[in-house]
C-alpha cells in the first residue's frame, strides 16, 4: 500500500476503540518503519478514537510501564520512547504520527480517504444491524484497495460483497471497489418518517343533522326576530357575541380598541349595565332601568336592561336590552331606586380603582427592581468585555512573540543545516 504512495502523500489510518492507545502506538511503530524501509518520504497519520474520555486522556499522555513495551525491540523502546522516573513516554516522532479524538463510531461521521482501519475486538459488543451500519460507514471513509483489520472473533460477513478477503484467518479485508451503498446503510440513525395517521371521522348517527351553513343562518335569523337585542359577555366582560340591533346601545371608543363591554356601551347607562351584570347570579336575573337619550328624538329613551347568568361552565353572562314603553317605566320606577344602585356601583368602582393602584404600584415596583438587575448586568457585561478586549491583546502579543521564537528557530535550524553541510 505504501508503494501506491507517491512522494509527500499522506497514509491514512483509524484505530476504532483505541482504549489506552497501545494499538495507535504500535501501528505508528510500524507505518514509521516500513516508511523508512520504503524510502519514501510518505507521512505517516494514524487517528485514534474512543467514547471513553479517561482512556483518551491516558493515551494521549503516552506515558507507560516497563511491562507494556515487552513486545518491542530494545532499538524500537530506545528510538520511539523516552525512560523517566514515572515509566516510558513516548518520543516527539511517535506522538506526532497519533491524533486521539472522542468518537463514536456508530453515531458520528467516519473519517475518510482511509488506507488502513484497524478495528479488532469492538464488533463482539455490537448486534448485527449495527456490524452491517458500522461496517457501511468504515467502506464510505475507506479508499478503494484500502485495508480492514478486524479482531479474531469477528468478520465482515455482513458486507461480504463489499470486502474480499487478504487474509480469512488474521480477519483482514480489502475494499475492491466504490460504489454507494444505500442510504438506510450508510447513515446510522436513519428512519423511515413517521407514518401519516388520519383521525378517524365518527359517523352520523342516524336521526341526527349536522348543521350547515344555511342552517346556522337560519338560527341567526330567528334569533334577530324573536331575541331582544343583547350580548353574550365572558366572566371579565369581554364582548363575546351580539344579537339583534345591540349596536345601538354601543359606542366605539376613541384610542385603543377594547373588547371590555363597560368600555363599549353609551356611558348613559353604563353604571345600570355594571349593576345588572354584578348582580346576576346563576339563580335568578337582574333587572336595572336607565335612561338614554335617543338620536332620533328629543325625548329620552327608558331602557330596560336585564343581567343573566347563564351558569354554566364557562359562567357566561346575557345583557339583553329593551324599550321600555312610558307605564312600565312608572311602575318599575316605584320598584327600583336607580340612585341607590349608582352609588353602590360607584363604590364598587373605588374599590376595583384601589385595588387597580396597588397592583399598579407593585408592577412598578418590580420593573425598577428588574431595571436595577439589568443596569448591574450591563455592567457585568461591560466589565466582561473589557477583559476579554485585554485578552484579546495579550493574545496578539502572545502570537506575536510565537511568531518572533519561530523566526529565531528557523535561523537555529538554518545556521544547523549550514554547519551540517560543513561537516
Amino acid at each position: 500500500m505504501l508503494d501506491k504512495l507517491t512522494a509527500e502523500q499522506e497514509f491514512r489510518a483509524w484505530v476504532v476503540g483505541c482504549a489506552t492507545g497501545e494499538e495507535a502506538y504500535s501501528l505508528a511503530i510500524l507505518l514509521a518503519e516500513a516508511t523508512s524501509e520504503s524510502g519514501k518520504s510518505v507521512r505517516p497519520k494514524v487517528f485514534a478514537s474512543d467514547v471513553h474520555k479517561e482512556s483518551l486522556e491516558f493515551a494521549g499522555k503516552g506515558v507507560y510501564p516497563e511491562e507494556s513495551l515487552a513486545g518491542l525491540t530494545v532499538e524500537q523502546r530506545e528510538r520511539y520512547f523516552v525512560e523517566k522516573i514515572d515509566g516510558y513516554h513516548a518520543s516527539a516522532e511517535l506522538r506526532k504520527m497519533v491524533v486521539f479524538v472522542h468518537h463514536n463510531a456508530i453515531t458520528n461521521a467516519p473519517f475518510t480517504n482511509l488506507d488502513l482501519i484497524c478495528c479488532r475486538n469492538v464488533f463482539i459488543y455490537f448486534t448485527a444491524t449495527t456490524q452491517r451500519k458500522v461496517l457501511s460507514l468504515f467502506h464510505f471513509g475507506m479508499k478503494t484497495g484500502g485495508a480492514l483489520c478486524l479482531g479474531m472473533g469477528e468478520t465482515a460477513t455482513e458486507l461480504e460483497h463489499e470486502f474480499e478477503a487478504i487474509d480469512e484467518k488474521l480477519r483482514i479485508y480489502r475494499k475492491h471497489r466504490d460504489v454507494s451503498l444505500p442510504a438506510s446503510l450508510r447513515m446510522p440513525f436513519l428512519t423511515a418518517p413517521a407514518a401519516m395517521t388520519v383521525a378517524p371521522v365518527s359517523p352520523t348517527k342516524p336521526g341526527v343533522l349536522t348543521p350547515t351553513k344555511d342552517l346556522m343562518t337560519a338560527y341567526d335569523k330567528l334569533l334577530a326576530r324573536f331575541m331582544p337585542p343583547s350580548v353574550l359577555l365572558s366572566p371579565n366582560n369581554e364582548l363575546l357575541h351580539t344579537f339583534g340591533d345591540a349596536s345601538r346601545f354601543l359606542r366605539v371608543p376613541s384610542g385603543r380598541p377594547s373588547q371590555d363591554l363597560l368600555d363599549l356601551v353609551d356611558p348613559a347607562i353604563r353604571s345600570a349595565v355594571s349593576a345588572a351584570i354584578r348582580r346576576a347570579t346563576p339563580d335568578q336575573a337582574a333587572v336595572t332601568h336607565a335612561e338614554l337619550q335617543s338620536y332620533d328624538a328629543a325625548t329620552p329613551t327608558n331602557v330596560k336592561i336585564t343581567g343573566d347568568h347563564l351558569g354554566d361552565t364557562d359562567n357566561r353572562t346575557l345583557v339583553m336590552f329593551e324599550v321600555e314603553s312610558s307605564e312600565t317605566t312608572k311602575r318599575q320606577e316605584v320598584e327600583i331606586d336607580i340612585n341607590k344602585i349608582s352609588s353602590d356601583e360607584y363604590e364598587s368602582l373605588e374599590r376595583e380603582l384601589q385595588r387597580t393602584k396597588d397592583d399598579l404600584q407593585s408592577t412598578l415596583e418590580e420593573s425598577q427592581t428588574t431595571t436595577e438587575e439589568l443596569q448591574a448586568t450591563n455592567e457585568q457585561l461591560t466589565a466582561s468585555n473589557e477583559e476579554l478586549q485585554s485578552t484579546n491583546e495579550e493574545l496578539h502579543s502572545v502570537n506575536e512573540e510565537l511568531y518572533t521564537v519561530n523566526a529565531e528557530h528557523q535561523r537555529k535550524i538554518d545556521e544547523l543545516t549550514e554547519l551540517t553541510d560543513d561537516m
